[in-house]
């Protein structure tokens, strides 16, 4: 048993959400794999540190980054989200948004298939940590940059990994469940309504623009990183993450970013948004918390429009 475990660079077991997530940051662990790979690319090796964990294993080397996805036997299906990250990441260099620069990517079958993609390293703070400092000039600049960048990733995309978000998936979510039964029926009626007879552009998205998702460098450029859950999906999609995670309803950025958000239309758009969004269900649960609001209170879509329109105006609802 232990000469066929030394055949392996990786010799520890994977067997379910667990076990990965004992593990996958482990540098020790991952280092014979990590080298291995360097090799196989012709790259320098050197230290190798811990960077923000996720789903997947995650680790810089020098001016490098190396994302090793986690393999099917952890029980997540993370082969599609290497597909979806790489063809983002593509995209992203396509219409000449700042993100990390995609150096190599590919699979090393070893123990396990481990996916594996090895990208520039961005030096900088996470938005998440830079927007508690900004004043509201720098507030201000920071939701227009947002709003450019933006303008160039939600736009028409060449690369077929990327799922299109289907009216079918969308009516089928479990998600809402915790939601009253008379709230489910009118939301898949509003949502057939909305979207089966006038639907929207589908453009690129990036689909969880919060602040954990973008660095700022030293001079503060804004720097998209994570692309995993990426969509073919009308351009609002991208909205509940921008308002409720990333600004927080910050009155200074949602005017920089949207203009007059106080209008009818715009609280009709974003009530669309939450409700289509994969995870839309848990920010109106967290909203719902946040404010001492009973879930069940919420009967109907004009409920659903009228709660996010007060908190919204508030400028303090903020979700993570």
């Amino acid at each position: 048993m232990s000469n066929d475990k030394n055949r392996y660079l990786f010799n520890k077991t994977i067997n379910g959400n667990k076990s990965w997530a004992e593990l996958f940051q482990s540098i020790s662990i991952f280092k014979p794999l990590i080298e291995a790979i360097f090799k196989l690319h012709n790259l320098e090796a050197g230290e190798i540190e811990n960077l923000t964990p996720g789903t997947n294993a995650v680790f810089r080397i020098h001016n490098k980054v190396i994302k090793i996805f986690a393999p099917i036997e952890s029980g997540y299906n993370t082969g599609s989200d290497y597909a979806i990250e790489l063809s983002s990441l593509k995209h992203a260099k396509d219409v000449q948004i700042p993100a990390p620069l995609l150096l190599h990517a590919g699979e090393m079958n070893d123990r396990y298939l481990f996916h594996y993609i090895i990208m520039e390293f961005i030096s900088g703070k996470d938005a998440e940590h830079k927007l508690k400092m900004y004043q509201t000039l720098q507030k201000r600049n920071f939701a227009l940059k947002l709003k450019e960048i933006t303008s160039k990733l939600n736009t028409k995309v060449q690369y077929t990994e990327i799922p299109i978000l289907a009216l079918e998936d969308i009516q089928n979510s479990k998600s809402w469940s915790d939601f009253p039964d008379i709230f489910c029926r009118d939301r898949l009626a509003y949502i057939q309504e909305r979207l089966e007879n006038k639907l929207p552009d589908f453009v690129y998205t990036h689909g969880d623009l919060t602040g954990e998702n973008m660095i700022i460098d030293e001079k503060e450029e804004i720097y998209i990183i994570d692309f995993a859950d990426s969509r073919v999906a009308p351009y609002f999609y991208e909205w509940p993450p921008i308002v409720f995670a990333l600004f927080g309803c910050d009155q200074v950025m949602m005017e920089a970013y949207f203009g007059d958000y106080h209008k009818d239309e715009f609280y009709d758009t974003l009530t669309l948004s939450l409700v289509i969004h994969e995870f839309g269900s848990n920010i109106l649960g967290q909203i719902c918390k946040l404010h001492n609001i009973s879930s069940e209170s919420i009967l109907d879509m004009t409920d659903l429009k009228l709660l996010l329109r007060k908190y919204v105006e508030s400028g303090k609802t903020k979700v993570r």
